[in-house]
């Protein structure tokens, strides 16, 4: 509805009308009693009753004056023919104080043809002729939906536009009442006399939108369906007395910018009865449309005006549209208490309130919600009952296939056409027959408003021009470009501001488009006529009426609502865990099998990205972002190691040459190259025979080596090979508990450890050989270690770029990265176009290999036994200690102890005699 009531260029000057001061509301004593009003009354014994209202209901004295200097007299004619007994209403008068006359343009409506406008109200607005259509047509939205501008006497976009200032008849607090009657009030009054249950064919002219001739215009009773009273909405030009009508306007704003308006009526507050006692139910929460399979919350507030507690019954159905099957899983609850059924009592406290929920999953088809509060009226009692019921249909909720933002793109661009590329229409008629005709192009534009700015990022719409021709049926077919942002769902990858919920996931959003607009055409009136008759009954003098005005039409109005559902998939916190071995292979105890180690490699973070994209209306990629990942990402691998220990010579083959020549008799010395072994024919029977103080040095190679395999960000050698290494060097140990003779003449162990005197001998004691503790007899260095190092590196390949080759990327690292088959999840890439690259991180493959060799007594230093050492069996050997890898600070030390080898090498000597013996012989 474009116009009831239209507002002057003049309103500028509004405020001046209004009176700044208040008087005294006490009447001034000797006036003389009023005197009942009848059809005999004279026009200003009305206009005074109306001063005597408007002095006690608003403290405002002689409000109305008989004459303005701007408008002229009020018009008597009009209060005149209200003061027919015919014209009352339930028995009341009805007045309009009106000044001026006729004027606007003649609508050719009724017999005969009226003025749009029979004057002016004292603030200077034009009041429509009584009965007069809607000349400017209608949208369709029933007056209680329209979007009303909250206060628009406090909104620049309206006062600029408009003139309208604020006045004491605005405020919602005023408190103007005339026997408990408000200004709320009359407001109701008017739209219930005037427009509830109406058709619009009642109002329609000139067939203008004439699709909706059989909608209803206003529901009694009702209020804005934006929430609070209408004295929000209203602005007051003319308040309204016992006896008079007020009139008042709400400024509409269906699309931004754009504000029109609707004249409201106030009733006479003789018309308004006294409130009664009511139950009313709203929608406060109803979403017109939704996706299938996201969550629906329907809201409804149900009122009371009954002055004491009531106990009403209530009822819902929610059912899919077009069938009686109800929507399943519907969760129902009351503000403040959950899991109440569809059905039930509802307790309201006086004047009091209450919200009611219904929320279910969208199904896949149409869903109508109704819900009903006291339907019949009984429980409490009720006269008016029409509010008592609320439907969803036809605007509600509507089932929307979404357009898909896919789990790898950043934004969407969007070109489709308004309306799904049906006609948008205005049609000009002119106002009558042949003694009308154009005059100009139409003029006017098709509006079309984004109402989700946030969602439609770089909106605009092509293909629709301002109007300018000379059609009558003028047709707009805009289209629509935008971009859909994945940033607008609460997901926003390159901004590092990720989606706050479980995942995989879909965020859907409604965004609606809203076009309006209005044509106009000029034209001219030109009808001849006899002004002048001669006396033959012929015309004596012919003239011509000529006329001028301007024809309007309304676009088609609408909302094109879509829908859009972005996929979300950021990748998985954790990846499967790949079990890597932890063990000794060949770990038994005390033998010299080789052992090999498996223990999974130290953990290094590294960062990733994913590549995501842009893409056109089509869905195909305009352009690629390599995008960082949410979750930083650990390389692992299994590392390994291998231990082998080997005897190079052992002391069998270092003392054979010595052993042969004893066992020869050779007396040469130089046959003793490492000891002096006996040649006495008895002794040959023993593997070993010595006689005590002579020399016998000791002897013997030995040899292991450590490979391992680990996997670091640098090519450095490692530590942990190092370790491991010094590690297996410092578990060699040689020992033997022979007896020698230090330079001191003491007798000591081969570590030079002084041995007690026992008997005729000496306290057996072993002197053991190591890597830490390797001088013996004199300090002399008994165990020498050296080494051989080689290293091999292999840097696991890897690249952020988007297309590469197969191997450009190593499976090592594939296998701690999500998207692919090594890691187990190339689900993700191939269900959510989810794959990770590595952005800059570095990883190597080293290989070290160290040989150690421990040669006992490299030099062949002569170590004599004492010559008091007592006959007997010795032993000489060499072994390995257990290695407790669990006090190393390497991976590897979650693995059990490296047993040792209980005889690596080993000879047993047997003592008998003296070299004093040999002297003494």
């Amino acid at each position: 509805m474009k116009r009831i009531l239209s507002i002057s260029l003049v309103l500028a000057a509004v405020s001046s009308l209004f009176p700044s001061a208040v008087p005294s509301f006490a009447a001034a004593q000797g006036d003389p009693p009023e005197r009942a009003l009848t059809s005999s009354s004279d026009p200003s014994e009305v206009l005074a009753a109306i001063n005597r209202d408007m002095f006690d209901i608003y403290g405002l004295e002689s409000y109305f004056p008989e004459n303005t200097s701007k408008f002229g007299p009020y018009r008597k004619d009009l209060i005149r023919n209200k003061l027919q007994e015919s014209q009352k209403i339930d028995g009341h008068y009805a007045f309009e104080v009106v000044y001026g006359s006729d004027h606007g343009d003649t609508l050719i409506h009724m017999n005969p043809p009226v003025k749009e406008y029979s004057g002016y109200t004292l603030a200077g607005s034009s009041v429509p002729t009584e009965g007069t259509p809607w000349y400017a047509g209608w949208s369709g939205h029933k007056i209680q939906d329209m979007k009303m501008i909250e206060e628009p006497w406090r909104k620049e976009k309206v006062t600029d536009r408009y003139f309208i200032v604020q006045n004491q008849f605005n405020k919602r607090g005023n408190g103007f009442t005339d026997r408990n009657v408000t200004l709320e009030d009359s407001i109701q009054e008017g739209l219930n006399r005037l427009y509830a249950g109406k058709k619009y064919s009642q109002f329609i002219y000139n067939r203008q939108n004439e699709a909706y001739k059989d909608r209803i215009v206003f529901d009694k009773g009702a209020k804005p369906s934006l929430g609070g009273k209408w004295q929000d909405y209203v602005h007051v030009f003319q308040p309204p007395t016992r006896i008079s009508w007020g009139y008042g306007m709400i400024f509409i704003e269906n699309t931004p910018g754009k504000i029109t308006f609707l004249g409201i009526p106030m009733a006479p507050f003789d018309l308004v009865g006294p409130p009664e006692a009511d139950l009313s139910a709203s929608f406060e929460q109803l979403p017109s449309a939704a996706v299938s399979g996201s969550e629906v919350r329907i809201g409804v507030r149900v009122k009371s005006t009954f002055k004491n507690q009531v106990t009403a019954p209530f009822s819902w159905s929610v059912v899919e549209t077009g069938t009686d099957r109800s929507v399943r899983g519907v969760a129902y609850s009351v503000k403040g208490e959950e899991g109440t059924a569809p059905t039930g009592r509802l307790t309201l406290n006086p004047n009091g309130e209450s919200v009611l929920y219904a929320t279910f999953t969208m199904p896949e088809r149409d869903v109508r919600v109704q819900f009903n509060v006291n339907r019949d009226g009984d429980s409490p009692k009720e006269s008016y009952t029409a509010n008592n019921s609320i439907d969803s249909l036809p605007r509600a909720v509507k089932k929307i296939t979404p357009i898909e933002v896919g789990y790898d793109v950043l934004s969407r661009q969007l070109d489709f056409p308004l309306a799904n590329g049906a006609d948008i229409t205005a049609v000009l008629r002119l106002p009558g027959g042949s003694s009308y005709a154009w005059t100009g192009n139409a003029a006017g534009a098709l509006s079309v408003s984004n109402q989700a700015p946030d969602l439609y990022r770089q909106f605009r719409d092509d293909n629709n021009p301002p109007v300018d021709e000379a059609g009558t049926v003028i047709t707009r077919n805009p289209q629509i470009k935008a971009v859909v942002d994945r940033k607008d769902f609460g997901d926003d990858p390159v901004g590092g501001r990720f989606f706050q919920g479980a995942e995989p996931a879909s965020a859907d959003r409604i965004g609606s488009i809203l076009y309006s607009g209005d044509v106009v055409r000029p034209w001219k009136y030109e009808y001849d006529y006899c002004a002048e008759a001669d006396e033959n009954g012929g015309c004596k003098r012919m003239e011509t009426e000529r006329r001028t005005g301007t024809a309007s039409a309304s676009f088609d109005d609408g909302t094109d609502t879509k829908a859009f559902l972005v996929h979300i998939y950021n990748g998985s916190k954790t990846l499967v865990q790949h079990k890597y071995d932890q063990k000794i292979e060949g770990n038994q105890d005390k033998t010299a099998e080789p052992k090999k180690l498996y223990w999974e490699n130290e953990a290094y973070k590294f960062d990733v990205v994913r590549w995501m994209k842009d893409v056109d209306a089509a869905g195909k990629a305009i352009k690629w972002t390599a995008v960082d990942g949410r979750y930083e990402r650990s390389f692992t691998q299994q590392a390994s190691g291998e231990l082998d220990w080997g005897v190079k010579t052992s002391m069998a083959g270092s003392y054979k040459t010595a052993r042969e020549a004893a066992k020869n008799g050779a007396g040469s010395k130089s046959s003793y190259d490492k000891a002096v072994f006996a040649t006495d024919r008895e002794l040959q029977k023993f593997a070993y025979p010595i006689k005590s103080g002579y020399y016998f040095n000791p002897a013997g190679i030995y040899t292991f080596k450590v490979k391992t395999v680990t996997y670091k960000p640098t090519s450095d050698d490692t530590q942990d090979h190092k370790d491991l290494v010094e590690a297996a060097t410092d578990s060699f140990r040689y020992g033997t508990d022979l007896m020698y003779i230090d330079s001191g003449k003491r007798a000591v162990n081969i570590r030079g450890e002084q041995l007690s005197a026992s008997g005729g001998s000496f306290e057996r004691k072993m002197g053991v050989l190591s890597a830490k503790n390797n001088k013996g007899v004199d300090g002399k260095e008994l165990l020498t270690v050296s080494d051989s190092y080689k290293k091999t590196v292999r840097e696991l390949k890897s690249s952020a770029a988007r297309e590469q080759d197969g191997d450009a990327t190593d499976p090592y690292w594939k296998k701690v990265m999500e998207g692919y088959s090594e890691s187990s999840t190339a689900g993700s890439q191939s269900s959510y176009q989810y794959r990770e690259y590595v952005k800059n991180g570095k990883m190597y493959e080293i290989t070290e290999t160290t040989t150690v060799t421990i040669q006992i007594n490299k030099g062949n230093l002569p170590l004599y036994t004492h010559a008091n050492m007592a006959n007997g069996g010795y032993t000489i050997r060499a072994w390995v200690e257990d290695i407790d890898l669990s006090k190393e600070k390497h991976a590897y030390n979650v693995l059990p102890a490296l047993k040792g080898i209980k005889e690596l090498d080993i000879v047993g000597i047997t003592v008998q005699g003296s070299m004093l013996d040999d002297l003494n012989n």
